[in-house]
């Protein structure tokens, strides 16, 4: 009886496709209805009609630019290209080109937004805007892509004032100029001519600023190399800075100093550092400066030498003969005679 039940459900399920006019699926037809999506074969009372629908893949969809990641891709590729010949300009490759294709493109990169619209300079108080807009080599259209920020560096820093440069191009249309300049230490006068001198002992130019007057002054051939040493030194002895007006050096070998009073100071060839020492004690102790001396020899180790003025050496002079007893005053001027007849 269970077996009977079993073989009238086989022949119900297998009668069911012809009662609604399906036809049995098949591995075959399976297969078929996976690639055609949500359509399917369907069987209807004459000959079996199938509907096939193709989808555009992805290739197809590319070529014609429906495709989201297309747009997404041209753009990056064209952003790339630009960086590409940006950093072809800065590394020179492009220094061989004639000047008529740099300004095309010049002019083509600031329509497209590539312009220089702004300069920022910080530092370089002596330039002008029209100096850094000539030594940036900025022309009419210049633009991001023409620029080469390492040969405008370059410029600033043939410059001889300029200790550093720094040329930043700061995206989109800003310019970034930082310029740290040598700072003026003392003048050097050789051969009718002062230039100015930096700590390191630098020209940085010649003397034309009178702001610039009261630093000390160095005279003679290679002064300018030992300038440094000497002022240095005398950095420790304020009141001797204060009082010297220039520094001479004597035959390439030595200096000779004179103060704003009129005093010379010779100093030795060698260890003119100890000399400095002596004469800042004899000042200090014995107010040597102060006196009424024109030199004062530093040259011999073991002694001072000072010579007085003219005036000074007179005076002594004068004092030591009363002191002597040996001063005659002058006779005194006899009165004229009355002429006449007596009466």
């Amino acid at each position: 009886m269970q077996s009977l039940s079993k073989l009238s459900h086989k022949v119900a399920v297998s009668a069911m496709p012809r009662l609604f006019g399906l036809k049995k699926a098949t591995k075959r037809n399976s297969k078929s209805k996976r690639n055609l999506g949500h359509f399917s074969s369907v069987s209807t009372r004459g000959p079996r009609k199938i509907l096939k629908v193709e989808r555009p893949g992805w290739r197809d969809k590319f070529r014609r630019g429906d495709a989201p990641m297309s747009k997404a891709i041209t753009a990056m590729i064209g952003f790339y290209a630009v960086i590409g010949v940006y950093g072809l300009i800065l590394g020179d490759a492009f220094s061989k080109v004639s000047d008529s294709i740099v300004g095309s493109l010049a002019s083509t990169a600031q329509s497209a937004g590539f312009g220089i619209t702004e300069v920022r300079v910080a530092g370089g108080s002596r330039l002008t805007s029209d100096e850094v807009t000539g030594l940036l080599g900025l022309q009419k259209n210049a633009s991001a892509l023409t620029l080469n920020v390492n040969a405008a560096r370059e410029r600033f820093l043939d410059i001889p004032w300029i200790q550093s440069a720094s040329v930043r191009l700061l995206m989109p249309g800003t310019l970034e100029v930082t310029l740290i300049e040598r700072a003026p230490y003392a003048l050097w006068q050789r051969a009718g001519k002062v230039m100015m001198l930096d700590k390191e002992g630098r020209k940085i130019g010649a003397y034309t600023d009178v702001r610039f007057s009261a630093l000390p002054l160095v005279v003679g051939t290679g002064a300018d190399e030992q300038a440094v040493a000497l002022l240095g030194e005398l950095s420790n002895y304020p009141a001797l800075q204060s009082r010297l007006r220039a520094a001479i050096y004597v035959g390439s070998r030595r200096w000779n100093l004179k103060f704003n009073d009129g005093i010379d100071v010779k100093l030795p060839e060698h260890n003119f550092k100890a000399a400095l020492a002596t004469l800042s004690g004899l000042d200090k102790d014995n107010a040597l400066l102060n006196r009424d001396i024109s030199i004062v020899d530093l040259r011999l180790p073991d002694r001072v030498i000072v010579r007085m003025t003219e005036g000074a050496a007179r005076d002594r002079l004068d004092m030591l003969k009363m002191k002597a007893g040996s001063y005659n005053k002058p006779a005194p001027v006899e009165a004229p005679k009355p002429q006449g007849n007596p009466a």
